[in-house]
């Protein structure tokens, strides 16, 4: 039986088809690998800030004074007030002494093994770019008056921060009011949440 000229030219169509697969795959498998390659050549890079830095302001509770529910504490990861009886997600805590004088105490003074401390400063509030590495009280009260400048570390914590570890966020505060009678004190505050960025200045930071 002779073969028909579809049949003949069926080999050849095969092997085109094969060849037009294989290069196809060349260049997807080629494709791949140059994607590959360029995303794990530095897989812990740090990408750029996404969390813009704001002014804001706040007014916390005294924690001996608080009623249940009543936000005492303050938590720099969350830039928000926190209720200590809810758990531990925070920074410091506002209090008075037994001697009257307000202060502010970050939670390892509470006995919660963390970094998270404050430290007062002569600078003014708008001078604070850069926060220092080092001199944060962490483990006993740091007291306060009106008008007062701090920096803030806060606790380490690798929330937020993709293959960067735990990591500590800055801020910096300034004592607006506190009022004995309502047992309250007011902050104005800026908070860097960006995982290993530092920059103290409105905006979205470059470093």
């Amino acid at each position: 039986m002779t073969p028909s000229v579809g049949s003949a030219n069926l080999p050849r169509t095969i092997m085109r088809l094969t060849d037009t697969y294989s290069h196809s795959i060349r260049l997807i498998m080629g494709g791949a690998v140059l994607l590959t390659a360029s995303a794990c050549s530095d897989p812990f890079s740090l990408g750029p800030a996404n969390i813009v830095n704001r002014l804001d302001t706040t007014t916390i509770v005294a924690l001996s004074t608080a009623e249940v529910g009543e936000a005492s504490a303050y938590d720099m990861i969350a830039r928000t007030r926190a209720v200590t009886e809810l758990g531990d997600d925070f920074d410091f805590v506002f209090d008075f002494q037994p001697d009257g004088s307000a202060a502010l105490t970050p939670r390892a003074a509470l006995g919660l093994q963390s970094t998270a401390g404050l430290q007062l400063t002569n600078d003014s509030f708008d001078e604070i770019t850069d926060p220092p590495s080092s001199g944060y009280v962490t483990e006993e009260p740091v007291t306060i008056e009106v008008g007062d400048v701090l920096i803030g570390r806060s606790r380490a914590t690798s929330s937020g921060c993709s293959f960067l570890g735990a990591i500590s966020r800055f801020g910096k505060f300034k004592v607006l009011s506190i009022d004995a009678t309502s047992g309250e004190v007011q902050l104005e505050l800026l908070v860097n949440a960006n995982c290993a960025f530092r920059n103290l200045q409105p905006g979205i930071p470059t470093d």
